[in-house]
């Protein structure tokens, strides 16, 4: 069973929560505005590139005791499949083919990927959640679980449909280099995964967390948000993106973070994963790929 997911105005590590009086509407703001009509049409670009690909995935995984000494550690590599869900035309299946797990290869069942994919279900976000159970059990932390929105999950908060859901501001105070923009967002979690079916119905994610663009067509380059999880539990996920070959969109590092107030340092595990060497899915070639050409 899901666990409820609530909003807490809170420090997240970096990350700080944005309180409502700090996050007049877009409307309200013209420069704003116009910032966000250019990271919108940028995230539609990342959305139709990151479709139908497959990506190396190299994943460090790090989960810690109370007392903040490392517990156990975990290296995963693997194929990342992003699919176009045929039931939902706003919708992809995310998951991976596991190779190696802390330099050991596994067993792997791409016959079994294949029948899930090609099952019909209720709501798109349950042929993930079903697949991820079977090809995410080598994950140290959150298992079948982890869904890491590695595509456009983040990206995501920027799109334009998305917008008039969410509460912005700008926050120059974050600006970490020359010519980078901050725009700061809040939602409830009523609109804004549930609209392009990242969750079912009945589950809902606010979210704060700010995105990081490019001038001088704001380009999106990271997107950094939060979430509460149960009582006390905090998520932070991180995605960088950049143009790569052939001017796509793609997004090449993700990082997830839980925290506990009851661990000494309050870090309770992470996550980190790069991407490389893209590919393009085709269903046809039955869990094989092509080279981008």
């Amino acid at each position: 069973m899901a666990m409820k997911v609530m909003l807490r105005v809170a420090a997240l590590g970096a990350l700080t929560l944005l309180a409502s009086n700090e996050a007049p509407a877009a409307a309200d703001d013209p420069t704003l505005k116009e910032i966000l009509e250019k990271a919108g049409a940028h995230c539609l670009e990342i959305w139709r590139d990151s479709r139908q690909f497959v990506a190396e995935e190299q994943d460090m995984q790090r989960f810690y005791d109370k007392s903040g000494k490392v517990r156990r550690t975990r290296s995963i590599h693997s194929d990342y499949y992003v699919i176009n869900d045929a039931s939902d035309a706003n919708a992809v299946v995310e998951f991976r083919d596991v190779f190696t797990v802390d330099g050991k290869p596994v067993r792997r069942n791409p016959q079994l990927v294949l029948s899930l994919l090609n099952r019909t279900w209720q709501h798109p976000r349950q042929r993930s959640d079903h697949i991820n159970a079977v090809v995410n059990q080598h994950n140290l932390i959150w298992g079948g679980r982890l869904n890491t929105n590695f595509a456009f999950g983040l990206a995501a908060y920027l799109h334009p449909l998305h917008q008039p859901h969410e509460r912005f501001r700008l926050a120059p105070e974050r600006a970490s280099a020359d010519g980078e923009v901050v725009v700061c967002f809040e939602e409830t979690g009523e609109e804004t995964l549930n609209r392009l079916g990242r969750w079912p119905n009945d589950r809902k994610v606010p979210s704060t967390g700010c995105a990081y663009l490019a001038r001088p067509d704001y380009d999106i380059t990271r997107v950094d948000a939060a979430v509460l999880l149960g009582k006390d539990l905090k998520m932070r996920y991180i995605t960088e993106y950049v143009r790569g070959s052939g001017g796509l969109h793609l997004p090449v590092r993700r990082r997830v973070y839980a925290y506990h107030p009851r661990w000494v340092n309050g870090l309770v595990a992470e996550a980190d994963a790069t991407y490389s060497n893209f590919r393009r899915f085709t269903a046809t070639s039955r869990i094989a790929f092509q080279p981008i050409e």
